[in-house]
């Protein structure tokens, strides 16, 4: 691994701490899950037609024995800002949840609402997990309390026919403190804490599991039930060692855009700043603060350029990693690319197929016996692949998936073809 020497700040400016700049990662997985909770945002929707206001209509959530007595709010609904329980737009995105986590004097026991997620994946035994979702209290309700909690369970959880009732036999592993009471109906208020998972963990559940004798609140109006009726919004659930992840190296062909990091999602976003490293050994100014972004030609000011992403979770330390993006490609000769997603004889004697390929490519030529050599180049220019003999079916299972450059080298002259592999 190459290490450079950096003294900077966000900014760009000098300070006194030594950054290491990975050019190389390999241990990096960009299979690695971020944020284990499913649309911890309420992004996604099953449907928008303002027929299903209700949190089942939220891709991956619903309540805990399915009662429907939550609300799922988005734009398309039509429900946000206003809506049944007060005014409030989204922490952020477009969507959120909220319904009933506290009622009393109520001869009915009007019902509470869990709210459950299936997450992405089981949790991994004995490794440290940051949660964190945030609330805020409906205009509407008459009280701030401090009942929240989320718990991480098992498949026991689809047992729960009555999960409107008070759960207070489930110990939640992330909790509010006690009379830590939240009130604000204007901010999102977050609520977080880290646990050690066991590895049996399928679900999350966020709710009130404290009993109404145990709830500790403070009246916020007088008029009517002691309710607190709350909003739910950005939930996570994030290793606490999650690596920074800038992705494999990328080129950049002209004109085009290329994705590095990882896929946006709920807090991992505002955890990671992103620059452009500069050659005297400092950073850039911020480019963008997100899990991941595309690094367009405006980015581009050489043939290749090293861009840095700084992790910071809530729960843990700095953490940083690199990717380099190429500018077309480097190390090749200055060639007109020919595309081989088309027929391209009107223009070339050599046709090459299929492309994206798998295991294997075909190459035709009207005048095969002068084909001298074809070679397989990366994105760097490093030949990876050659044949000296000419042949109409080349066998590539063995590269790894990719963009490769193919050279085709002939009595008359050479031809470089684009090609995918898959």
């Amino acid at each position: 691994m190459l290490k450079n020497l950096l003294s900077i700040n966000s900014s760009g400016e000098k300070t006194n701490f030594l950054f290491f700049v990975l050019i190389f990662l390999s241990l990096n997985s960009n299979s690695q899950i971020a944020n284990f909770i499913s649309n911890g945002g309420f992004e996604k929707f099953v449907n928008c037609n303002g027929s299903n206001p209700y949190l089942s209509n939220a891709k991956d959530w619903n309540e805990i024995d399915q009662i429907q007595a939550a609300e799922y709010c988005n734009y398309c609904l039509n429900n946000i800002p206003v809506n049944g329980f007060g005014f409030q737009y989204p922490r952020s995105g477009s969507a959120y949840v909220f319904s009933d986590f506290l009622i009393l004097n109520d001869q009915t026991l009007a019902p509470r609402t869990y709210f459950k997620n299936q997450l992405k994946n089981n949790l991994i035994h004995s490794k440290t997990y940051c949660v964190k979702f945030y609330v805020n209290i409906g205009n509407n309700s008459t009280c701030g309390m401090d009942g929240f909690g989320a718990y991480f369970g098992d498949n026991t959880l689809d047992t729960i026919n009555y999960g409107h009732l008070r759960l207070t036999y489930l110990n939640p592993q992330i909790k509010n403190p006690n009379f830590n009471i939240i009130s604000d109906t204007l901010n999102w208020v977050p609520v977080s804490g880290t646990f050690v998972a066991t590895g049996n963990e399928k679900y999350m559940v966020i709710g009130n599991f404290k009993s109404d004798s145990a709830t500790n609140f403070t009246m916020i109006a007088t008029s009517g039930l002691t309710v607190s009726e709350i909003y739910v919004d950005d939930v996570s659930c994030i290793p606490i060692d999650l690596p920074a992840y800038a992705g494999p190296d990328k080129s950049c062909i002209a004109g085009d855009s290329v994705f590095v990091g990882r896929e946006p999602d709920v807090e991992i976003d505002e955890s990671c700043l992103w620059y452009k490293f500069n050659g005297n050994g400092t950073l850039s100014a911020p480019i963008d603060t997100v899990a991941g972004l595309y690094i367009k030609p405006k980015y581009l000011s050489s043939n290749t350029e090293t861009f840095v992403v700084r992790q910071q979770l809530w729960c843990s330390g700095v953490k940083w990693d690199t990717v380099l993006v190429h500018q077309d490609f480097v190390g090749l000769p200055h060639v007109v690319l020919d595309s081989a997603r088309t027929d391209i004889s009107a223009r070339t004697d050599i046709r090459v197929f299929p492309n994206p390929a798998n295991d294997k490519l075909f190459l035709e030529h009207k005048d095969a016996l002068s084909v001298e050599k074809i070679s397989f180049m990366n994105y760097l220019g490093q030949v990876v692949l050659s044949i000296s003999a000419p042949k109409k079916e080349i066998d590539v299972s063995l590269l790894p998936s990719g963009l490769y450059y193919l050279r085709v080298e002939t009595n008359k002259g050479n031809k470089t073809f684009k090609l995918q592999k898959e």
